[in-house]
């Protein structure tokens, strides 16, 4: 069911917008899967069909993705083309439509990702941990984690904490939470780097043999760690464990370098957690998805696996 500020948006803005940007007519619309944070559309037009990302009056700041996108285009990093974007309440972006859909919607259907799906997959991220944040986003305020070097992992667990205590389940878990607790103070933060924030399959576009990274709502600049163990655990779902170790090696061979990425574990823990918590709020809510929910006992047993502490989370 939409919202009265979108059918507004709809009667009003968009229509708008799309004639002022030669986008063609407004035919319909409906809801893209995903969209967690911010609710997306897929927008039919007499030209061609574009996204709508929705940010009404309660959402993650537009202007924030807006920029990075466009910071991004400057460097010639691959994004979806943004053909508009509206700066007053209720706010949205209209972006590029990408017909063959996901990374991980490529993965659903074939059941595998390539070798080249995954170097490129990797590659990307390295492309963007890469880049120079400093000239980037020169008014990045870092002085929390210049103040001391365990910072960004206490931010974390903070973080953490406000969505468990969102979604009520503290009780389940707070055994893991004891343990992020207990570990934190030695994640020392070294070199910063931009983080995407939420980089995993589904929020990868594809065209072909190319990849558009999308969804930057959780960028910002801290440890690569973080975005990394994210980033290689969402493309193991259902394989071993330990072959993370050999996506670190395609992700070192991209990057050039030799990193150790010592105490993975901490940062790979706080990902999953994050995404746990959001997935059982999804199911909670009566999304009904056969995927969604292998990969949410997926991610769980990794956490059991790595903390050796139980994650009581139950769907009823």
């Amino acid at each position: 069911m939409f919202t009265n500020d979108l059918l507004f948006v709809i009667d009003e803005k968009i229509k708008n917008a799309l004639r002022q940007n030669e986008l063609g007519d407004f035919m319909s619309f409906k809801q893209l899967e995903g969209g967690i944070s911010v609710p997306t559309y897929l927008v039919q037009t007499t030209k061609h069909p574009i996204v709508l990302r929705f940010y009404g009056n309660k959402y993650h700041d537009p202007n924030y993705e807006n920029l990075i996108y466009s910071k991004l285009n400057q460097v010639g990093y691959p994004v979806p083309k943004v053909y508009y974007f509206e700066p007053k309440k209720p706010q949205f972006l209209l972006l590029e439509y990408f017909p063959e859909g996901t990374l991980g919607e490529r993965y659903f259907r074939s059941g595998k990702f390539t070798e080249h799906d995954l170097h490129q997959y990797l590659k990307n991220l390295t492309i963007l941990h890469g880049l120079d944040w400093k000239e980037l986003f020169p008014r990045t305020n870092i002085n929390y984690i210049q103040k001391h070097p365990s910072n960004f992992a206490k931010t974390l667990i903070k973080r953490l904490s406000k969505e468990i205590k969102q979604s009520r389940s503290k009780k389940q878990t707070s055994d893991v939470m004891s343990w992020l607790n207990s570990n934190y103070n030695l994640q020392i933060t070294g070199s910063l780097h931009f983080l995407h924030g939420d980089y995993h399959p589904l929020n990868i576009l594809v065209r072909e043999e190319s990849q558009v990274p999308i969804d930057y709502e959780g960028a910002e600049i801290g440890d690569i760690r973080y975005d990394l163990s994210f980033a290689l655990t969402s493309i193991s779902v259902d394989q071993p464990i330990h072959i993370i170790s050999n996506y670190l090696k395609m992700y070192n061979e991209h990057a050039k370098t030799t990193y150790e990425f010592e105490n993975l574990d901490f940062f790979m823990v706080c990902g999953l957690l994050h995404r746990v918590i959001r997935i059982n709020n999804m199911l909670k809510s009566g999304v009904q998805n056969s995927l969604l929910t292998s990969t949410y006992y997926y991610l769980i047993h990794v956490i059991e696996e790595l903390t050796g502490q139980d994650l009581r989370f139950s769907l009823y």
